[in-house]
Formats: C-alpha cells, structure tokens, sequence
C-alpha cells in the first residue's frame, strides 16, 4: 500500500500508465492506470465513464499498448553485447527518417558514450546499432522480452499487436515498427535486466492469509 500511494500521487492529472514490480519474483507491487474512476460512485457515473474520450475505464498498464520508442534501446544493447563487440558511438545523435527528425529523449551533446546514449534515448544511436542486428534477430529478441505474448495474469490484458519486424531494421530499432506493447510488458521485459536476463511471470500476489490455513 505504501508503494500504491507513492506511485498515484505521480500520475495525477496525467494520462499514462505505471507499474512497479519485484524483478526476481514478479509479484505486482503497485500499478496505476491514469485518468481512473472512483468506483464508489460507478453506477452514477457508468454512461459519463463510457463517453469519456479518456477511456478511463481501460486499464492501460495491461490493456493499453504503445510503440517501443527509444526504450527498446537498453534490451539492444544486451542483445549485441552477447554476441559481438559494439561498434563506434555515432557522432550524430538524432536520426532522420521518413521525412521526420528523431531527436534524443533528452539532450545529449556528443561525444557521447554507450552507456549514456541509450539511456538518454538517442534514435541516432539505437539506428547503429540495429545494423548490427538482422530481422531475424529482432524477432528472437522481441520473443524473449514477451513482447509477441500477452501477460499470464488473471486481468483483462491486450492482445499483441503486430510483429515489430519490417523490411528496415532502423525502423525497429528507433521503436517504429508495428509492435505495440503494455506497461506491463515492458516492466516485465525490463526486470530482466536486473535479474540475471531472467523474465520473471507477472503475480498478483504471492501468498495470501487465511484463517484456518495460514
């Protein structure tokens, strides 16, 4: 509960979503799906929640479903680091495509590491090193992240949405392709990376007390 109301003072008057998770077990700490509902008065206001443009009866942290974007960026560099060494850090930050300039998440002035171009979510950087990476590879990668699967967890959740494979790997690694993917799966792709490449399953809860059972 104490990490619940941490987490929904942050997403007030935001629309989005969060989760926190144990990396190692999975276990569900907190989530909060914003704009919600007070479900003390859902009967007076069910017609008014149906119209809302908002949508803030969907819950968007396992129904909700957005593109990569540049935080596909750390799960790639896992990926190549496994298999080779990385290339030159790129000079030129952002990245042009589709008659659109992708800027860095945050500013980055070059030169810049690894390290600090990822995590600042340089598209100019994550396009170097999807080369490195063929479309065959971004499928696998994209399997064992759980971003082709839904959740096993017992909650309405969003079926996937697209492949995340196109003809261009530089559109899969700057997070264009048609791969949509939840909070949810993000969190638990993310917990990988702090639990040894291990993708835990998402629980609710891990035990639960009873009476006559303990």
């Amino acid at each position: 509960l104490d990490i619940q109301q941490q987490v929904d003072p942050v997403m007030a008057d935001k629309t989005g979503a969060a989760v926190v998770l144990n990396a190692r077990t999975g276990e569900i700490l907190a989530m909060s799906s914003h704009p919600g509902y007070n479900a003390d008065t859902l009967d007076e206001q069910w017609e008014q929640l149906l119209a809302d443009p908002d949508s803030p009866l969907v819950n968007r942290v396992t129904q909700g479903q957005y593109p990569l974007g540049t935080a596909i960026g750390p799960f790639m560099l896992a990926r190549v680091l496994r298999q080779s060494d990385l290339p030159e850090v790129p000079s030129r930050l952002n990245f042009h495509l589709d008659n659109q300039q992708l800027e860095c998440a945050i500013e980055t002035e070059a030169p810049a590491t690894w390290n600090k171009a990822v995590q600042n979510g340089c598209p100019g950087a994550m396009a170097v090193i999807g080369r490195t990476l063929s479309t065959a590879q971004f499928q696998e990668l994209f399997q064992q992240l759980g971003f082709t699967t839904a959740p096993d967890v017992d909650l309405p959740v969003a079926q996937p949405t697209g492949t995340g494979i196109t003809a261009s790997t530089a559109r899969s690694a700057v997070g264009l392709s048609s791969l949509r993917v939840t909070p949810l799966q993000m969190g638990l792709a993310a917990a990988s990376l702090s639990n040894a490449g291990v993708r835990p399953g998402p629980r609710l809860a891990m035990a639960i007390l009873t009476p006559d059972q303990g």
